[in-house]
């Protein structure tokens, strides 16, 4: 029996020693994989180690590349958001101001009869009471 693990995906595989040099199709991501030819007993050890070692690469890449779309993604849906919150902010102003009632314009009416002399000053009641029965 030859052991293998998938270049892809990292899924340890069997094949027969007959099927050695043959294309298998790994039964986790569906990739054709080279079943690789058989090793003796002292170096298997140190191929399925570096075949581990080599599998885990991809699998570290996609991480990667994913973690970083994600923080794209994120970033650029925060700068979205702040932009569209100062849009609503400004637009909300605007329209505020757009909605206040117009102040009403100030008249002044002059009289055509109105002389250039000052108007007498109003008279005052007293402010004392001159009754008696208070």
């Amino acid at each position: 029996m030859i052991k293998f693990t998938c270049s892809d995906c990292g899924f340890a595989l069997e094949a027969e020693e007959a099927e050695a040099g043959k294309l298998v199709r790994c039964k986790s991501c569906e990739s054709l994989i080279a079943v690789p030819q058989p090793q003796d007993g002292g170096t298997d050890a140190a191929v399925a180690a570096a075949l581990a070692t080599l599998s885990e690469a991809p699998k570290l890449e996609k991480t990667v590349t994913v973690a970083r779309g994600m923080a794209v993604l994120i970033g650029g849906g925060a700068l979205l958001l702040t932009g569209v919150a100062i849009f609503c902010s400004v637009m909300g102003r605007a329209a505020s101001e757009d909605n206040a009632p117009p102040e009403p314009p100030v008249v002044v009416q002059t009289s055509p009869h109105a002389s250039a002399t000052t108007a007498p000053a109003p008279t005052t009641a007293p402010t004392a009471s001159t009754d008696p029965g208070r």
